[in-house]
């Protein structure tokens, strides 16, 4: 339970920091769609997105430069079910299983 916590706070704490620096930068936009639906029809119009991929890219160097990160990291490396749980859940194939199971 106390690795949970440690998680937890270590993530929070990271997440925190990655809004901070991302307050102080431009963020890249890109267009999307809203449609609303309405009984006689629809109206679509185009709405800004921001643009993830583009701030990954932009971005990635300083976020995972922020201190947080690798304490993250560390905590997951250390604690014993966590790395072979990450794995698990990129695997989408495990989604369901892990839900039906409880485990997420």
């Amino acid at each position: 339970m106390r690795q949970n916590n440690e998680l937890y706070k270590t993530c929070k704490s990271w997440l925190e920091a990655a809004l901070q620096l991302l307050t102080a930068v431009p963020i890249p936009y890109k267009q999307d769609f809203q449609v609303t639906f309405h009984p006689i029809g629809y109206h679509a119009h185009g709405v800004p997105k921001i643009d993830t991929a583009q701030l990954y890219i932009l971005y990635r160097n300083p976020l995972f430069s922020i201190p947080e990160y690798d304490h993250l990291v560390e905590i997951v490396t250390t604690t014993p079910a966590l790395p072979l749980f990450c794995v698990l859940i990129q695997q989408t194939t495990y989604l369901p299983t892990l839900t039906k199971k409880g485990v997420i």
